[in-house]
C-alpha cells in the first residue's frame, strides 16, 4: 500500500477545487449526498479531494483535481473513482448511482496531509456473492472492505493503459478529422 504526503500548496489546491464545486453545487440547488454526519459537508468535500489529489500523487501525475461542473459524471482520476475516508480500517463504500463498469480506489486519510492508497476494485464487485448490500438510510450502499480490494501497486498498470488508450484514441480523432497527427 502507498502512502502519499501532499504538500501544503497541493492541500490548498484541493481546499479551493473543494469549495468551488460545493459553491457550484449550492447554486444549483443540487441537494448534499453527504448530509450532517461529519462537522460541515464542505470539510468532506476537501476529504475527497485530497485523496484524489493523493493518488494522482501516487500515480506520478502533476494534475490537479478538477472542478468543471460538466466533468462531474467523469471518473476523479484517470479511469478511477476515488473514495476518501478518515476511518483507518474504513471501508469502500459505493452507491447506486456508482459506476459498475470503473474502478473504484479507496484513499484513506492518516492525518491533514498523509493519505495511504488502500486497494482497489472494479465497480462489478457489488454484485459478488462475498459483498453484502446494507440499507443505511437512502440510498442504498454496498460496503467493500479493505482486505477485498486488489493491492495499490497494480493501478499504476492500470492508469498507464487507460493513458495509452486515450492518447491512441485521440490521434485516431486527429487522423479521421484529417488533421496532422502529433508525435
Amino acid at each position: 500500500m502507498g502512502t502519499v504526503t501532499l504538500t501544503q500548496d497541493d492541500f490548498d489546491k484541493a481546499r479551493l477545487i473543494a469549495l468551488r464545486r460545493n459553491e457550484w453545487a449550492s447554486m444549483n440547488a443540487e441537494q448534499s449526498t453527504w448530509g450532517g454526519t461529519y462537522r460541515h459537508p464542505l470539510e468532506i468535500d476537501i476529504l475527497g479531494t485530497c485523496g484524489e489529489m493523493a493518488l494522482m500523487r501516487f500515480l506520478g501525475s502533476s494534475s490537479v483535481p478538477t472542478y468543471d461542473p460538466a466533468l462531474r459524471k467523469n471518473p476523479d482520476v484517470g479511469p478511477f473513482d476515488v473514495r476518501t475516508t478518515a476511518v483507518s480500517a474504513g471501508c469502500l463504500i459505493m452507491r447506486q448511482r456508482d459506476a459498475v463498469d470503473r474502478y473504484h480506489v479507496l484513499v484513506v486519510q492518516l492525518d491533514r496531509l498523509r493519505y495511504r492508497i488502500a486497494g482497489y476494485c472494479h465497480g462489478s464487485i457489488r454484485h459478488s456473492k462475498e459483498i453484502h448490500q446494507y440499507e443505511r438510510g437512502d440510498p442504498i450502499a454496498w460496503f467493500i472492505p479493505q482486505a477485498k480490494l486488489l493491492p495499490a501497486e497494480e493501478l499504476h498498470d492500470l492508469y498507464m493503459d487507460a493513458q495509452l488508450e486515450a492518447y491512441l484514441a485521440d490521434l485516431g480523432r486527429e487522423a479521421r478529422d484529417g488533421q496532422a497527427v502529433s508525435e
